[in-house]
Order: C-alpha cells, then structure tokens, then sequence
C-alpha cells in the first residue's frame, strides 16, 4: 500500500508548470499576431485617413483653378498674373495643409515624359535643395510611373498609387482637371512622403505591442496566483483526502471479488493521483445505488430542460420574439383554421430599411441595436399580437381579435412611428429605425391558404418600399 502511495505521489508534469509554459507560449503568439494585425489594420486606416485628406486638399485646389485659363497658359507657356497667383496659393496649401508637393502636370503619350505646368514645394523640401518647376518643364520619369499618371488622367475621380523617383518615394493623389469643353486638360496631384506613413505605423505597431506584452504578462502572474491558491492546493488536499478515505476502506472491508478498471489517463501530474483516488473510491461506492429523491431531482432537471429546450427552439435569441420555426407552426395552425372555415386574419409584412448600411458603416453590433430597436416599435404598435422574426431584417405579425378590427389604425400607427424616429436627427444613425410595411387580409372562399395572404403583404411591403425609396432615399 505504501509502494503505491508513492507511486501516485511522483508526479512528473506539474500542472502550474504546465500552465505558465502554456501562458508563455500563448502571449508570444499572441504578441505575434497582434504586430502582424495592428500592422495591417492601422497602416489600412492610415491610409485611407490620407486618401480623405489628399482628397479634401486635392478638391480645395481644384475649386481654384480656372481651367481655361489653365489651358491657355499650357498652349501659351505663359505665366500671367493668375499663374504667379495661382502659384503663391499653392505655396500656402503646401505649407499649411500637410502635403509635401501639390504640381498640375499633362502626361504625355510617349510613355516617358510628363509636362510640368505649375508646381509648389515645401518649406522642408526648399531646405533640401528642391524647388519648384518652371512653367511647360519637361520631366523624364520612368515608364511605370509615366503609366500611372496616363491612368489617372483618364479617371474621372481621384487616383492614388505610390511613385519611386529621384525625388523620393512618395504616396501620389491624382485628380483631372476639365476644361470648360468637357475635355481633361491636365492633372493636379498631390504627393506625401512615404516614411512618414511607415515611421507612425511602425511606431503604433510597436507601442501597442509592448502595451499587449506587459498586460499579458501581468495577466500570466494574475493566473498563477490565482491558480496556486484555488486549484493547486485543493486538489493536493481532496486527493489526499480521497486516498486516505480508500485505503481506510480497504481495510474494513473484503475487495477480493471487486475488479475496476482503471480508464487510461495520459497527463503524469495531480489530475492523474486524483484521478487514482476517484477509482479506488468508485471501487469502495459501487456496491451502492443512488438514492431515490436524488433520481427524481435528475427526472424533474431533465424535464424541465425539455421544456427549457422546446422553449429555446421557437424564439429568436436576438429580439427575444418568435422566430422562423414558430412562424411556420402558426401558418399551421392557421391553415386547418381556413380548412374548418374559422379563420379571420390579417398578416403584417415589416422590412428594415438602412440595415446594411447600418451594418457596413457601424458594424453589426450597431446593427443589432437598430434590429432590436425597430423590433420593440413593432411589438408596441401590435401589442396583442404574435410578432415573428423569418429573416434577417423581416418580421411578420398575425393579427386578429382586436388587432384585426383596429388593423388600419394599428398599419398607419406604425408607419407613423418608424417615420417619426427616422426624422429624429438628434439620435445616432443606428437608432434612428425606419422599415417598410404592408398588410393583407385573409378573403374567405378566395384564399386557400395562409400563403397566398403572405404573399399579398408582401407584394404591398416592396411597394412600400419603392414609395419609401423615393422619398427618403434608403435602401
């Protein structure tokens, strides 16, 4: 009996070991995929953030360019009084807005040289020797890049592409310049330096993935502790406890006929003595049934879950209403109503409006919200009436008894509201609920089930739709 008590003792994988060499590896991968997705993330947003400023200053330039005046200069190469001014207020926008070049150019066909019109450079890039053009400059550039300019001048909106020249390397916006005669005369582009984009992702990267190192490792020393105090120690105790209580019972009591098989657990550390423990006692309980109440307790949780289960199965678990299974029983039980000809209805069709939008814009939490919201309104309006999700942004409800009788009142109630809190500008997007509607009633002797009224609420819901479209340009 002592061999075996130091058998189980021996244990070869402590699990607080095991678990602190888990964490470690856990916050190394984790750190890992955190730089390779803030890197990403951040250097995505960034630059989109300057695609909407280049953009905005490209746009601001634009509003200031006389175009034909623009192409009789180009035709001209001359500088009149609007050039030079044109060209001081270039200046300005390069020194004031960000941007390290702002030039109009005319790309040409030859695929190696591009016609520099006007150009402003910064007060940084002056400091390096750089200066600005000379009207009508004719500039040798690589054929690649020569390409993209060509590209951009055929684009109706904003190009970007990044460009590697003596210059530098440089994040490119384009826009072309329309003359008066519809034609593009000329391109003003934009240029930012490509490092500063790469020193400020490189240095969130950085920041934010020392921030994750020492929450994770100050969340490692937390679990260790943690662990040591409410697991460690317990299981030594209840296993010790187990074992001293099997070996007691060895002693009081004949064995020999009893043979437990011992299941095959791999992992050498506490769980394994505990594990040990549990057999012998299961050995020494065997010869035991459970009592009675305890079996009735089980027989009463189960059923219970049943209906928990059965309860579960028919509401959505987002708006709390009946869903798509319980929409489908009730139509059930509506159909052997019309079959027994007791059958008086209305069917209510509800679409959202805006929910992609919502979803795309905010994110489908927000658009939960908006669900949720136009939901409530619903069940508001038809209070006594059964109300069913059947799809993502649609919802069905069946009116009868009262809510029949007031169907009219109730449809143009609830128009009223989903207008009324479309209108209020005061709430964030996603709380402002709007959705289209129709209603059918069921026409005895004509409809031969609750399909055909469905299908009549939802042919008016699209016109409804359309009219809504129109009018409050949603979607």
């Amino acid at each position: 009996m002592s061999d075996k008590r130091e058998q189980v003792n021996r244990v070869k994988n402590p699990l607080q070991r095991t678990i602190l060499l888990g964490s470690i590896v856990f916050i190394f991968l984790l750190c890992l995929a955190l730089f390779i997705l803030f890197n990403i993330v951040f250097s995505k947003a960034l630059y989109q953030r300057y695609n909407t400023q280049m953009s905005e200053v490209l746009q601001y330039v634009y509003d200031q360019i006389d175009a034909d005046d623009m192409q009789y200069c180009i035709d001209n190469t001359i500088a009149d009084a609007n050039y030079e001014e044109f060209q001081l207020f270039l200046h300005n926008v390069v020194n004031n807005l960000g941007v390290y070049y702002v030039y109009i150019v005319v790309p040409n066909d030859d695929k190696t040289k591009i016609l520099h019109v006007v150009s402003a450079t910064s007060d940084k890039a002056i400091e390096d020797a750089k200066y600005d053009m000379p009207i009508k400059a004719e500039m040798d550039y690589p054929e690649d890049i020569t390409r993209r300019y060509l590209d951009a001048f055929k684009r109706p909106d904003v190009s970007f592409f990044e460009s590697n020249s003596e210059r530098g390397v440089f994040y490119t916006a384009c826009k072309p310049i329309i003359n008066s005669d519809g034609r593009t005369i000329a391109l003003v582009c934009g240029d930012i330096d490509i490092s500063i984009i790469e020193d400020i992702t490189r240095d969130f990267t950085i920041q934010s993935v020392l921030a994750s190192v020492i929450i994770g490792f100050i969340f490692v020393g937390l679990l260790q502790i943690w662990f040591r105090s409410t697991i460690i120690k317990p299981v030594k105790a209840l296993e010790e406890s187990a074992r001293n209580f099997a070996t007691t019972s060895q002693d009081e009591m004949d064995l020999s006929e009893l043979d437990f098989a011992m299941p095959e657990i791999k992992s050498h550390n506490e769980i394994y003595s505990l594990g040990e423990s549990i057999v012998i006692m299961s050995e020494n309980m065997k010869h035991y049934v459970l009592d009675i109440n305890d079996a009735e307790a089980r027989a009463v949780g189960a059923k219970k879950q049943a209906e928990n289960m059965s309860y579960l199965a028919y509401k959505d678990s987002l708006t709390q209403v009946k869903n798509k299974t319980a929409f489908e029983n009730t139509c059930e039980e509506i159909n052997m109503e019309i079959k027994e000809g007791m059958a008086e209805f209305s069917v209510l069709m509800v679409d959202l409006n805006n929910l992609k939008k919502i979803n795309d814009t905010y994110g489908h939490q927000k658009g939960d919200i908006y669900i949720t919201g136009s939901c409530k309104i619903i069940c508001k309006v038809f209070a006594h009436c059964p109300v069913f999700r059947v799809g993502g942004d649609e919802f069905v409800a069946i009116l009868k008894n009262e809510s029949y009788d007031d169907r009219d009142a109730l449809f143009v109630k609830l128009l009223d509201e989903f207008k009324k809190s479309f209108k209020d500008e005061s709430k964030e997007p996603w709380e402002r609920f709007f959705a289209a509607a129709g209603m059918a009633d069921y026409i005895m002797g004509k409809d031969k089930s609750i399909d055909a009224v469905f299908q009549r609420a939802d042919n008016m819901m699209y016109k409804n739709k359309e009219q809504l479209k129109k009018a409050y340009n949603v979607n």
